[in-house]
């Protein structure tokens, strides 16, 4: 599966690992072989047993999931230090949500 980044459209299977919900930007786990993918809300879910007061204040992560931007082929995620600027910004033209 390639993916365009010139489109801000979400290819086939970036869906939310838990609830299944897909067309919007996701989250993945960090520093994970094979992460799993959530939705705004699951990951803000998953993460509140995480949350502390010294958590990043970046504005892109949930606890300590990150942005799963997949690389141009759509075989994985790009690294979080690694995005590529067209990546990051079709990830950010995604809808943040959809409820």
């Amino acid at each position: 599966m390639l993916i365009n980044y010139s489109y801000a459209v979400a290819p086939e299977g970036y869906q939310c690992g838990s609830c299944g919900q897909s067309g919007s930007r996701l989250w993945r786990e960090y520093q994970t072989f094979e992460p799993k993918l959530f939705c705004k809300r699951c990951a803000e879910q998953n993460q509140r047993q995480w949350q502390t007061e010294s958590r990043s204040r970046a504005e892109d992560k949930i606890g300590n999931l990150v942005p799963a931007v997949p690389d141009e082929e759509g075989v994985g995620y790009w690294g979080y230090f690694s995005i590529p600027s067209a990546g990051y910004s079709w990830w950010k033209r995604l809808p943040e949500d959809l409820s």
